[in-house]
Formats: C-alpha cells, sequence, structure tokens
C-alpha cells in the first residue's frame, strides 16, 4: 500500500501557484492550497473539483501577521 504524499503549494492563487495546483490535482497526491485572496481560492479549489472530482484537495486562506 502506498502512503499518500501531501503537498503544500504556498501562493496558489498567482499565476504560477494555480497552474502548479491544477498540474498536481491531476495526481494522487494530497494537496493543501494557501493564498491571501479567499474569494480566488474557492474558486481555484471548485475549478480543480470540475476538473478532477476525486482529487483529495482543501484551501486555506493565508493570515499575514503584519505586526
Amino acid at each position: 500500500m502506498k502512503t499518500k504524499q501531501t503537498i503544500a503549494v504556498i501562493g496558489a492563487t498567482g499565476n504560477m501557484g494555480s497552474g502548479i495546483s491544477r498540474s498536481l490535482a491531476k495526481g494522487t497526491d494530497r494537496l493543501l492550497l494557501f493564498g491571501n485572496d479567499q474569494d480566488k481560492l474557492q474558486t481555484l479549489l471548485a475549478d480543480i473539483r470540475a476538473a478532477n472530482p476525486s482529487a483529495d484537495v482543501e484551501a486555506h486562506q493565508r493570515l499575514t501577521d503584519v505586526s
């Protein structure tokens, strides 16, 4: 039995990050997507799930501490 890998994509809503995320979602690994814009994250998540319903993917807004 092969152990599923978890891949974190930080900056998933950017041009390169979203392309990488879409490509990785075609595989069998678990994806954790992080980005600053919640709307873009949800759109990316919906696009990935529409293209690959079996994708194991989660999206989380990256909070920035500016203190």
